[in-house]
C-alpha cells in the first residue's frame, strides 16, 4: 500500500507576504494566492495529561498534516481549508510549525507539525 492511498483529504496552504507599513506604521501581511491544493492527510491526536495545578486530567491535542513530496511548503505558511473525506469543509485555521521530509531511499512524504489559529 502506497503512502498516496492515506491522503483521503484535500488541503489549501496559502503563503503570507508581508506588503508596505499600515497608516499606523504596522507591517501588514496579506494571504495570497495558493503554495499548494491538492491531497493530504490531517491527524489530530488528543491526549489525556495529568495536571498537579488542577489535580485532574487535561486534554492536549496535536495536529499534524501529511503533504505529497514535492509540495513548496515553509513554516509559517496556514493551512486555510481542510476538506475532509466526508466532504466536510473544517472551519479551522492552522500554522504550519515545523517540516520534516520523511524518507526512506527517496522523499517518501512531508510531515508538518500545525497550531491551531483562533
Amino acid at each position: 500500500m502506497s503512502i498516496a492511498s492515506h491522503f483521503i483529504h484535500t488541503c489549501t496552504v496559502k503563503r503570507a507576504h508581508q506588503q508596505e507599513e499600515s497608516v499606523l506604521g504596522n507591517p501588514v501581511e496579506t494571504l495570497f494566492d495558493d503554495v499548494y491544493s491538492g491531497p493530504c492527510r490531517l491527524v489530530v491526536k488528543e491526549d489525556k495529561i495529568w495536571s498537579s495545578e488542577t489535580k485532574s486530567l487535561e486534554r492536549a491535542t496535536s495536529y499534524q498534516l501529511l503533504l505529497p513530496p514535492g509540495a513548496d511548503v515553509k513554516e509559517r505558511d496556514t493551512v486555510a481549508v481542510v476538506v475532509l473525506e466526508t466532504g466536510e469543509e473544517l472551519k479551522d485555521a492552522f500554522t504550519m510549525k515545523s517540516i520534516y521530509l520523511r524518507r526512506s531511499s527517496t522523499v517518501n512524504h512531508i510531515s508538518v507539525t500545525l497550531e491551531r489559529v483562533g
